[in-house]
């Protein structure tokens, strides 16, 4: 019989702030995919809006990364449970990609190794810190240099994200071509100085930075004009005791962070929602979700 195993992959929330594709911090908020080898190719999926074809990514990530290890592309049987509502700037591809990978690793006997599986994710996924956050847990930061540099600071426990979830969704390749392709030093400087807060406020543990270190000059003022409820959205979550906000990845969800209870900024922004008539899914998350995989036979293991 063959093993079956089962890997468990969070959401994220990508752009973190300051951090324009170099920081996310992953969520407790997960994508189950069942994967064994079988004699022809079976994708179930649980969520319409997702692909039961060779067009899924997991599929595909999967026949990359065994192509890489100098693998035959053998059939699977794939069953996917899908929380993390695709197109919303949450990390889905990125999560669908780190479980492709991962099945070949494991359905080859292959050691998983952190490098050699970032390595492989982001031949398909260009964006490291989504893929970074969802595989290694926590506030991770990210720098492509000859080899992709990582680091994965633990969330402080109680951190939560409370996140709008529009119900009309947006191309994200829309808001990337609204970005201008040259920034002024200005810019520049003061996402320099907010990222350095933002990563202060997880490794020491003080929210109170984060106010300062989700604010953002390279992004968010141009998606904005995409997406209405960005800055409103914001304005309250802060002023009902959020202790950040932005953009989540390229959007069109927006997240707080709050470090000492949500109920305040739940309340506020589902009655901004109704002053705007703006739809959607206000969802309260906790913080620091991580990869993990487990075999029904055999092997259980984590990044």
């Amino acid at each position: 019989m063959e093993s079956e195993f089962i890997i468990s992959v969070p959401a994220s929330i990508g752009n973190l702030g300051s951090g324009f594709d170099c920081a996310a911090v992953s969520l407790r908020l997960f994508s189950t995919y069942r994967v064994r080898t079988a004699r022809q190719l079976s994708i179930r999926v649980d969520d319409p809006r997702l692909p039961g074809d060779k067009s899924n990514l997991v599929w595909q990530a999967y026949a990359q990364t065994r192509k890489i290890l100098q693998q035959p592309v053998l059939p699977l049987r794939l069953v996917i449970t899908n929380r993390i509502p695709p197109g919303a700037g949450l990390g889905g591809s990125g999560s669908a990609v780190v479980a492709g990978v991962l099945a070949a690793f494991l359905l080859a006997g292959r050691p998983v190794d952190t490098e050699e599986v970032l390595s492989c994710c982001l031949r398909m996924e260009k964006h490291p810190d989504n893929v970074a956050a969802s595989l290694l847990g926590g506030f991770v930061l990210v720098a492509a240099s000859d080899r992709l540099l990582y680091r994965s600071i633990p969330v402080p426990a109680g951190w939560k994200a409370v996140i709008f979830l529009p119900e009309k969704g947006y191309p994200t390749r829309q808001a990337r071509q609204i970005l201008p392709g040259k920034i002024d030093r200005q810019q520049a400087t003061f996402n320099i100085s907010r990222c350095a807060f933002l990563t202060l406020a997880f490794l020491e543990q003080k929210g109170y930075y984060l106010k300062t270190g989700m604010e953002d000059a390279l992004h968010q003022p141009y998606r904005a004009k995409l997406y209405p409820h960005l800055v409103p959205l914001c304005r309250t979550a802060l002023a009902s005791g959020a202790s950040g906000c932005c953009l989540s990845g390229a959007g069109p969800s927006v997240a707080a962070i709050c470090c000492q209870g949500t109920r305040k900024v739940e309340k506020n922004w589902r009655k901004l929602l109704l002053e705007k008539r703006w739809t959607g899914q206000v969802k309260v998350v906790a913080l620091g979700g991580k990869t993990t995989w487990h075999c029904n036979r055999k092997i259980s293991g984590q990044i």
